[in-house]
């Protein structure tokens, strides 16, 4: 029985990390790597490494049983933009009888934060642009939640700040977050978050150092067309 017990455990060992090994190449293939193994008979052996362009070489695992490193990656991804459309879906359902869109909410927010700004102020601290912005503000005059003032620094580009009613409007929904915040917070362990929060800072701070690298490029051609 033991014998028998030993056998099984070892043929499910052997199951799994051939399994974990075709994965692994079928994630090099669809990304113009090539697999050097350890073997070259061509037995199925464990390999070392992955060959390929110079950033997309990655060293996977030293025996095929490690998770390969873009698989953490993914799985934060995955549940931060699930997390993300859990959170709009809330966020929708607390702002749908008041009829104001999500890019309504966020300009509103930002005046009841920072007092009243210039359209451009807030398309850079949304990081959007100012046509976009513009668009927004337009309906929110409409409706009478924020109102244009005169801007004593510079009067081609007025003001906009909160009116009564807009600040009404901030103050209602902040206390329906609020409520739904509580609720959830209860629910969460202390150091669960702290850890969360970290993992999330560095995660964040990795995405805006590549996101720097990136478009750095494609601005330099752009200024060069």
């Amino acid at each position: 029985m033991f014998f028998a017990h030993a056998f099984f455990l070892v043929v499910a060992r052997m199951i799994a990390t051939r399994a974990r090994r075709r994965q692994a190449v079928s994630f090099a293939n669809d990304n113009g790597l090539v697999i050097r193994n350890q073997s070259s008979a061509g037995r199925d052996k464990p390999f070392k490494s992955i060959h390929g362009p110079p950033r997309a070489v990655e060293k996977i695992c030293e025996n095929s049983c490690s998770p390969m490193p873009y698989r953490k990656a993914e799985a934060i991804t995955r549940t931060i933009r699930e997390c993300c459309s859990q959170l709009d879906a809330l966020e929708e359902s607390l702002r749908h009888d008041i009829g104001i869109t999500s890019a309504m909410r966020a300009v509103l927010e930002l005046l009841r934060e920072r007092g009243a700004q210039t359209v451009p102020h807030i398309a850079r601290a949304r990081k959007v642009t100012r046509q976009h912005i513009q668009v927004i503000a337009d309906r929110l005059l409409a409706v009478g939640l924020v109102r244009i003032k005169e801007n004593p620094r510079d009067r081609r580009s007025p003001l906009l700040e909160l009116t009564e009613q807009g600040g009404k409007i901030c103050a209602e929904l902040r206390a329906r977050e609020l409520t739904l915040l509580n609720e959830l917070g209860r629910t969460l362990d202390d150091r669960d978050v702290e850890v969360t929060l970290s993992t999330l800072s560095a995660f964040c701070a990795h995405l805006g150092r590549k996101r720097a690298t990136v478009s750095r490029p494609h601005s330099g051609e752009a200024a060069s067309q």
